[in-house]
């Protein structure tokens, strides 16, 4: 059977790639040749690229061969494939393809590659033009004109349908093929590095390029040639063998090292990857900087050379270069280092004056060579011939290593600089040094009879060593004569023959206060000879006790820490007596311990018997010092206390300098003066402070009594008289909400008038004691608010419920402007208040401009059974108003309020309304939006809230089952029709509620019970 159809044209991107297409629904007979024609019209003039899609129905899929016939040209797609399998569904031919068809399997719903032959097609056809062996055989020519697909049927039994086949010309994709065909093809590319961007000439450096392989097909035969001709090197082959620094052979990492002897410059080098398939890219090498040689060696002994050596951080870090000089000679004593070298920058932020030799000894110490006083710098730094003097001349073989680091580090975990090259040489001594010496004494600020040590650390001479060392101090400028210096051990001056000589001694009693020098002498058995001086300060006596009541005195009392602080120092106070000690005075002497501490951190923590304490300054001076002494500094408490109460004292510091003591009260005294003082009011408060008229308020006074002589007798007051009240006396007698009796909490209670203004009022409380002493007036407010109407806690009895069936009825006749309450329970508490709507026309409720202290509110109005009518969170500010947007029929409603966050769900939990829009008034909207409240989630401000209503009526206890609609007189059937019309959408004239039994909607329920009633039965 023929079909042949026009083919449809499906652009699938530029003109180029394209998509032709035909759905002939043509039946495959057996022993029969089916084929469908499409002619291109329009498509690619070169064809660089197509597939062949087809849907076929067919039994046993061995009995189809098909072919491809173009216009110059043919290729056998299958013949004899898939076996007994049924349907070729959906199967592209492609180049692309990883599996030929020949290993595939029916239904063949994918990518493969076209049998290639006729060799087995049997169908009597004759094809034209060349016979290609794959899809690329078509690439070249142009595809407008006829394409035939023949199918042939070569065995009985099994039949079939071709659906539809298409052809994607220049790797355009048929949409209706959900396999994705092969991506075109690539070119091969790379990406090119150098081992080292920066180099001198003559120096070496490494070319690499990383090549990503092209695909369909992959490359083959991949080569990299780098054009080095600017650098004198002509064509630079890289090679991917694992020898050349490019890593693993075959990883597609190409790599060749070379020595380079240009001018210096930068230069920028290109590079070509080609493959077998004639494909090809270019790229470029970063910059690549070649520099003047590095600076040779410098003139002097054993020059040792490194290239390539980094410093990372601060002395001692894991990345620093810790460089083995080799220097081991016993017999050269090195006075002088040479250094010469290149510095480069790998950091922006880094300075070369940061760049430091740390030269380590034996003996622990080091030196620190600083080769640069540059700051900021971005090119490489070269150094001639830096020459630094040992402080003190070493032995070569003294020297352990030399330590590359930066004295600030710029960047964690990688280098901030590196010395590309660097080389050192010494010069050696030529003839013999004199021993030095460093002498200290500590402590060296003293006092007469305080011990000191004194130390002189002594380096020997050289050239040859010094032996025999002796040390002397002259010491009788303080009265101690001449004091031997020893290193034996002994005298606290470490290991012995360490070269640390000592010696300790205490300052004779009499010395005069000032600043004295005592030298030392330093002599050797080479008849050589070393001078120094320790200073010492002797401080004149502590300050003597302040002349006061029960001075006690402590010796070397630690300032540590924070007040608490293990280190620091405790005592106990022995203060006796109960008179009043209005004022501590200080003396002593405070002793730095670092040079970091101030003296206002110092602070003295006076502990009392009834677990309080008080923290007191002595010293105000800020910055650093060495000793400050306190005269008689006089410390007011912040209340008196009774003396023997005063019971204990710490040392601490308000700032903690370091490790170990920051200070030492070399003397410290205490003693306190007593003082007559008034009784004082410390606090006053009214309770509740926000009320309302015809409720009880708590008035409390806190009073501490005078002092020298204690208050007797003491009286406590508040003027109530702006709040309709006289002078109401307080007791202190444990009766009147005032606790204890005798704890100098005075109380009383005091009814507010009924007919009290609302607002907020300013009271005075007093108080005196019998010795005619008066305390500081101090004040309290109370807050007034204007009576609701209807008040939760007062007409409603206690607290609303939450639920329809626990909601307060506002019970009463005639209109109701306002309803006012309190959410308690730590905010977990919302209220709901049975309410009748007269007028929806003009209903409205809001929070705004009334009294109470819940200011975020939350306004919710629903139906008598609960179910969700609107909301509203934030209208005025976070004040809250709902208005008739949703109310359309009178009748008794619930109206809530809640505190933000606190909102209602049903049964199951979820939200009748979303927690937003804020602002706007919304019918129920939660997932929860057509079920009943049955609880609430979330809590909220506790406080008082007054809701203004218009529109609004008391629930009447009896008109809301009154049979008698038409206010006739009689309940009778006139009242049912009287209903039936009003509910149907006739008129109201008397105005009642249309829903009679009360399940918030007027319909025939209502007239069904209103007949029942009339006919004797009970109000719903």
């Amino acid at each position: 059977m023929l079909a042949a159809l026009a083919g449809l044209a499906m652009v699938a991107g530029a003109a180029s790639a394209q998509v032709f297409s035909s759905s002939p629904f043509a039946q495959i007979s057996d022993l029969t040749t089916t084929s469908d024609t499409i002619n291109v019209s329009g498509g690619p003039s070169n064809i660089t690229n197509v597939n062949v899609i087809v849907q076929i129905t067919h039994t046993w899929d061995s009995d189809i061969d098909m072919v491809l016939q173009g216009p110059n040209g043919y290729i056998a797609l299958a013949t004899d494939n898939g076996g007994s399998g049924d349907n070729m569904f959906t199967t592209r031919f492609t180049d692309g393809a990883t599996t030929g068809i020949g290993a595939g399997t029916a239904p063949f719903d994918g990518n493969f590659k076209p049998i290639g032959t006729t060799a087995t097609y049997s169908g009597p056809e004759t094809f034209s033009g060349t016979q290609y062996s794959a899809m690329s055989g078509f690439s070249g020519s142009d595809s407008n004109g006829a394409w035939t697909l023949y199918i042939y049927d070569d065995a009985g039994g099994d039949v079939g349908t071709l659906q539809y086949w298409s052809m994607e010309f220049n790797y355009a994709s048929d949409p209706n093929d959900p396999n994705s065909p092969p991506p075109p093809p690539t070119v091969p590319s790379g990406v090119g590095s150098i081992t080292a961007a920066s180099i001198p000439t003559g120096g070496m450096t490494g070319f690499r390029v990383a090549v990503t392989p092209a695909i369909n097909p992959t490359s083959t035969g991949l080569s990299v040639s780098v054009d080095a001709s600017s650098i004198g090197l002509g064509t630079i082959n890289l090679l991917d063998d694992g020898i050349n620094d490019d890593g693993v052979a075959g990883n597609n990492v190409f790599g060749q090292n070379v020595t380079v002897n240009a001018a210096p410059g930068d230069y920028v080098l290109s590079f070509n990857v080609t493959d077998a398939q004639s494909r090809s890219s270019t790229g470029n090498f970063p910059n690549l900087n070649i520099q003047t040689p590095a600076p040779s060696c410098p003139e002097g002994l054993n020059a040792v050379s490194f290239s390539n050596v980094d410093s990372f951080d601060g002395p001692g870090a894991g990345g620093n270069t810790f460089l083995d000089l080799g220097w081991t000679s016993t017999s050269d004593i090195i006075q002088t280092v040479h250094v010469s070298g290149r510095l480069i920058q790998d950091t922006p932020f880094t300075y070369a004056s940061e760049a430091r030799i740390r030269l380590h000894y034996t003996d622990g110490s080091f030196d620190d060579i600083q080769t640069f006083t540059d700051a900021t710098w971005t090119g490489p730094l070269d150094q001639f011939d830096y020459a630094y003097t040992l402080p003190t001349p070493r032995h070569a073989s003294d020297i352990v290593n030399a330590e590359l680091f930066e004295s600030f580090n710029d960047v964690t975990g990688a280098a901030d600089s590196t010395w590309v090259a660097l080389c050192l040489t010494y010069d050696a001594l030529t003839g013999p040094t004199d021993p030095t010496a460093v002498g200290s004494a500590t402590p060296s600020v003293l006092g007469e009879g305080d011990s000191t040590h004194f130390s002189v650390t002594v380096t020997p001479g050289l050239n040859p060593d010094s032996t025999n060392l002796a040390v002397t101090l002259d010491g009788s400028s303080i009265g101690l004569g001449s004091i031997q210096l020893l290193d034996d051990g002994v005298n606290d001056d470490g290991i012995p023959g360490n070269n640390v000589f000592g010696a300790n001694a205490s300052v004779p009693t009499g010395t005069s206060a000032g600043d004295y020098t005592l030298g030392f002498t330093v002599t050797d058995a080479q008849s050589r000879s070393a001078f120094g001086s320790i200073p010492v300060t002797v401080l004149p006596p502590v300050p003597a006790c302040p002349d006061y009541s029960q001075p006690q005195s402590f010796s070397n009392l630690i300032s540590d820490g924070a007040a608490g602080n293990g280190a620091n120092s405790f005592v106990n106070l022995n203060f006796t007596g109960t008179e009043m000690a209005t004022e501590l005075h200080v003396s002593g002497r405070l002793v730095s311990q670092t040079a970091f501490t101030w003296p206002n951190d110092a602070r003295l923590r006076i502990s009392f018997s009834d677990g309080s304490f008080e923290d007191l300054v002595v010293f105000t001076e800020i910055g650093g010092f060495t000793t400050i002494d306190a005269n008689d500094v006089l410390i007011p408490f912040a209340a008196p206390h009774a003396a023997n109460t005063i019971v204990g004292m710490e040392t601490f510091e308000i700032f903690d300098d370091t490790p170990g003591p920051d200070a030492i009260w070399q003397g410290l005294c205490v003693a306190y003066k007593a003082s007559n003082t008034n009784p004082v009011i410390t606090a006053a408060s009214i309770t509740p402070a926000n009320t309302f008229p015809d409720v009880d308020v708590q008035f409390s006074a806190t009073v501490v009594p005078g002092a020298n002589p204690t208050s007797t007798g003491l009286t406590a007051n508040v003027d109530a008289g702006p709040i309709g009240g006289g002078t109401i006396t307080l007791l202190d007698d444990g009766i009147h909400d005032d606790g204890i009796a005798g704890n100098g909490v005075f109380g009383g209670t005091y009814h507010i008038p009924a007919g009290a203004a609302g607002g907020v009022y300013t009271l005075n409380f007093n108080a005196n004691d019998a010795e005619g002493r008066f305390a500081n007036q101090v004040t309290a407010d109370v807050t007034i608010n204007a009576p609701a109407q209807w008040e939760e806690s007062i007409q409603g009895g206690g607290d609303a419920g939450e639920t329809p069936d626990t909601a307060q009825v506002v019970s009463g006749s005639g209109t109701i402007d306002t309803i006012g309450g309190s959410i308690d329970n730590g905010g977990a508490d919302s209220d709901l208040f049975a309410i009748d709507i007269c007028d929806p026309s003009s209903f409205s409720a809001t929070t705004a401009g009334g009294t109470g202290t819940l200011t975020d509110t939350q306004l919710w109005l629903f139906k008598a059974d609960g179910t969700g009518v609107e909301f509203n969170d934030d209208t005025v500010g976070v004040r809250s108003s709902i208005d008739n947007s949703f109310v359309f029929d009178p009748g008794t409603y619930l109206i809530g309020v809640s505190g933000y966050n606190r909102d209602a769900v049903d049964s199951d939990g979820s939200l009748i309304w979303n927690n937003t829009p804020f602002t706007t008034v919304r019918a129920p909207d939660g997932p929860g939006a057509f079920n009943p409240v049955s609880s609430w989630t979330g809590t909220s401000a506790t406080g008082t809230y007054q809701i203004t209503l218009t529109g609004a009526c008391y629930v009447s206890g009896g008109p809301a089952c009154d049979p008698d609609y038409n206010q006739d007189g009689v309940a009778d059937q006139g009242d049912v029709d009287y209903l039936i019309n009003a509910v149907a959408g006739g008129d109201n004239p008397t105005g009642r509620n249309l829903d009679f039994n009360n399940d918030g909607v007027a319909d025939q329920g209502d007239v069904d019970a209103l007949v029942n009633v009339i006919a004797g039965g009970n109000c719903p």
